[in-house]
């Protein structure tokens, strides 16, 4: 069994960022139950936690959870409502080679969505 856990957050003190260099939140990496980049902003958040099991002797079965956002304002913090995803996976080996399936759980219609990663989150 293996565990692992991440913090991120990024902000702005003063001015405003140019496009280059705002934050962005959704899809493989960050929210795996959103769509890439849906969320952008100034000022933003990701946590993520994984918990392994060897399935076999090469495969290794997971599970997810994922919460953050990304928004403008540094005093708007209080007005967010971050995402939170869950989902399971299968990791090849030790390597970085993975399969996932993830859930939004704050919008009971979406739907699953199926990413494929080839180098690892964190």
């Amino acid at each position: 069994m293996n565990f692992r856990a991440r913090l991120l957050a990024g902000s702005t003190l003063t001015g405003s960022l140019p496009a280059q260099k705002l934050w962005y939140a959704g899809g493989i990496g960050t929210l795996r139950g959103h769509d890439y980049k849906s969320f952008t902003g100034d000022q933003f958040f990701v946590m993520n936690a994984e918990l392994y099991r060897r399935a076999r002797k090469n495969l290794w079965a997971f599970t997810f959870l994922d919460a953050g956002s990304a928004w403008f304002g540094r005093d708007n913090l209080g007005r967010q409502r971050p995402a939170l995803d869950a989902g399971l996976g299968l990791r090849i080996a030790d390597g970085p080679a993975a399969i996932t399936v993830a859930k939004n759980l704050r919008d009971s219609d979406s739907k699953p969505l199926v990413g494929v990663r080839l180098g690892g989150v964190f």
